[in-house]
């Protein structure tokens, strides 16, 4: 959709453009800042990620805020507890993604060691 817009937008800088496509498309991790575990993830996934901006856990619905997880945000989906690590770390891709094996345990049980 972005790469479209360049062609239909003659004159414009076409850097300007695509730092504004990437702000659209990028990905969100919502954090508890007051965690030393979530902190300390959140700067860790941000330092590997370039599309990813770090949020405050304040920035939530009440609703999100009150289920007092990690939360990360991928295009018009959203992931909480285990998902929203597994699926932040797959994002980064080659090696990353074998993180994905852990969708083999029900998810009751991963969210059950998340919450440890």
């Amino acid at each position: 959709m972005c790469l479209t817009m360049v062609h239909c937008l003659p004159g414009k800088d076409i850097e300007l453009i695509l730092k504004v496509c990437n702000l659209i498309l990028m990905n969100e991790i919502f954090r508890d800042n007051d965690c030393k575990v979530c902190s300390a993830y959140g700067d860790w996934i941000n330092k590997k990620n370039n599309n990813l901006k770090l949020n405050d856990q304040k920035n939530l619905s009440e609703k999100e805020i009150m289920l007092d997880t990690l939360v990360y945000k991928k295009e018009e989906k959203v992931y909480y507890f285990s998902d929203a690590v597994i699926m932040s770390i797959a994002s980064l891709g080659g090696f990353y993604k074998s993180i994905y094996i852990l969708k083999l345990f029900p998810k009751r049980i991963r969210n059950f060691v998340y919450n440890i």
